[in-house]
């Protein structure tokens, strides 16, 4: 591939990753949904143009929707989770270090990652972007704990998704996309 195919597929990606960002404060219960969209398309820029293309591409769109998308949260939850994600799993799992328990090594380094991005969203929803506490309580129990967990299981369900869209991205839509270069 060529170098202007590559710049004009990172701005085409990236534009797509803001249009899926803009959606979700149209659709409430969207947020997660529309950031793991734009997260897709992070990840199909990992694959198809290498990780430093993909994290401009994340850069750009994490400075697009801080800039333009009035829901700052949507904005975090990109930013700090589901945008970066997809460039830190090409790493580790492309990575070439030789261990007994390769896999599970992986996988406990992507847990620990989800498990501090997530903690730190909830830290900046609540301090930064000042979301009431009351918004994390049911009834009279205040759940941060539970919620964090929730989404850390949302996460590692991401994780497994990303490497089946991909595989489907591979043997259905990479050919008709590309076909012209």
């Amino acid at each position: 591939m060529n170098h202007s195919f590559t710049i004009a597929l990172g701005g085409i990606l990236t534009a797509l990753a803001l249009v899926c960002m803009f959606i979700a404060p149209l659709v409430p219960v969207a947020v997660y949904l529309c950031t793991t969209l734009s997260g897709i398309c992070i990840a199909v820029a990992a694959f198809e143009i290498g990780n430093k293309y993909a994290l401009c591409v994340y850069s750009a769109a994490s400075f697009l929707s801080l800039l333009l998308i009035a829901d700052k949260e949507t904005a975090f939850i990109f930013i700090l989770t589901f945008g970066i994600y997809p460039i830190y799993k090409n790493l580790l799992e492309k990575s070439e270090f030789k261990l007994k328990n390769r896999e599970l090594v992986v996988n406990a380094f992507k847990l620990l990652f989800l498990s501090v991005s997530c903690s730190v969203c909830f830290f900046l929803s609540v301090t930064v972007l000042g979301v009431p506490k009351e918004s994390y309580m049911i009834g009279e129990l205040y759940l941060p704990g539970v919620i964090i967990l929730m989404e850390i299981t949302l996460c590692m369900m991401y994780d497994k998704a990303l490497d089946n869209i991909i595989i489907i991205y591979k043997l259905k839509f990479r050919k008709n996309i590309l076909r012209k270069w």
